[in-house]
């Protein structure tokens, strides 16, 4: 983790620490044709925290695509529509905070808020994004291997690519909403390599097999039943995770949760763990231009807390 956050914040001090987004949210390459500078994701501001032992990013997002925002005038009627200028777009911020102790295994607390149009996952691809062009001619980032080249073993020098992955915390039961909602189809994915033709040892991120699984509607307990078989099949052939299609919950829900096939506890988890934070003593908006020190310190109390983790 020290590698990405050391990248990302060279970046941010020169101002690359940013990432342009095409049609559905998709990453761009610098460079495309497509690039519009009133769509991107960057990092805002960073700051380390000597303190509570934390750093701080603030992920900013603009989508000119996004409606404007309308005010209405309850009394007379009239809806008036705030333009943006020909430089801007409508956005939004999220703030995540990572501690910088070390838990067991290596991870990291982090916490992150929930915004709409900034998600976890696009701002982990934009990371990536950002770290992959930052070090792409970056000598300081490889290794050595031998390979046998003529029937001699020879050193050969390869690139690598620091990652920054999450363990998203679970908070609710998966078997409780197979009681209440139907499931669809099961998702098993896992690791493994077909392709090694161009790229396939320095482009190539991963490679996975997935099978998907469609399932009829049937009795909750035969569900159920079939959901744990398929748990421990899915164990014993070594895929990594399983994600379950649930719709028809109550209110119209639908929920597509994915689970570690590592934890032992696999069927006990579901969804993300969430926590309300209260008692602000400002309005809050939902784009900034520097971190709000209110939320930042809430949620390092959240990273630092005993509850929850």
């Amino acid at each position: 983790m020290a590698e990405v956050l050391a990248i990302i914040e060279q970046e941010y001090a020169v101002g690359n620490a940013r990432a342009y987004l095409g049609e559905d949210s998709r990453l761009l390459e610098y460079g495309d044709a497509n690039c519009d500078d009133k769509s991107q994701i960057y990092v805002a501001e960073i700051q380390r925290n000597n303190a509570s032992k934390t750093i701080t990013l603030l992920i900013n997002r603009g989508d000119p695509n996004a409606v404007s925002q309308p005010y209405i005038d309850s009394v007379t009627g009239k809806v008036r529509i705030s333009q943006p200028t020909k430089t801007e777009s409508p956005g939004w911020s999220a703030h995540l905070v990572i501690s910088l102790t070390a838990e067991k295994g290596k991870q990291h607390r982090a916490c992150f808020e929930k915004m709409s149009h900034v998600s976890s996952s696009l701002v982990l691809s934009a990371i990536d994004k950002i770290v992959t062009r930052a070090i792409k001619k970056n000598n300081k980032y490889t290794y050595v291997v031998k390979v046998k080249k003529d029937k001699k073993m020879v050193e050969e020098s390869r690139h690598y690519r620091p990652t920054l992955s999450i363990a998203k915390v679970p908070s609710e039961n998966l078997l409780k909403d197979l009681e209440n909602g139907e499931l669809s189809a099961i998702t098993l994915t896992k690791q493994r390599t077909y392709y090694s033709g161009p790229g396939a040892e320095d482009l190539i991120k991963r490679q996975e097999e997935r099978i998907l699984l469609r399932v009829v509607p049937a009795d909750a307990g035969v569900v159920k039943k079939m959901v744990k078989g398929v748990v421990k099949w899915a164990k014993t052939e070594k895929f990594e995770e399983i994600s379950f299609h649930l719709g028809r919950l109550p209110g119209g829900v639908t929920n597509h949760p994915t689970l570690s096939l590592d934890d032992q506890d696999a069927l006990e988890q579901l969804y993300v763990r969430a926590t309300r934070l209260t008692d602000f003593t400002i309005l809050l908006e939902a784009c900034y231009a520097e971190i709000c020190p209110q939320i930042e310190k809430k949620m390092i109390d959240v990273v630092n807390g005993k509850d929850g983790w």
